[in-house]
């Protein structure tokens, strides 16, 4: 890949996915929640590390959608 994750950030804001940590793009489709530990859980149960700095506004992307 010849693009930093900041530039996929940048271009698939717009369309449902969210950064969650420095190297972990998600999409908001299949977040089932975030749990306790600060780990966001996929419908598959796959836990996606969540950074701290980043948890609100993980929180208000998934208030948004």
């Amino acid at each position: 890949v010849s693009k930093s994750i900041g530039e996929y950030e940048e271009l698939l804001a717009g369309h449902g996915f969210v950064r969650t940590h420095k190297s972990h793009l998600v999409n908001r489709t299949f977040i089932s929640f975030l749990d306790h530990d600060g780990f966001l859980v996929l419908r598959d149960n796959t836990r996606v590390e969540v950074a701290r700095r980043r948890k609100e506004e993980v929180l208000r992307a998934l208030r948004a959608g």
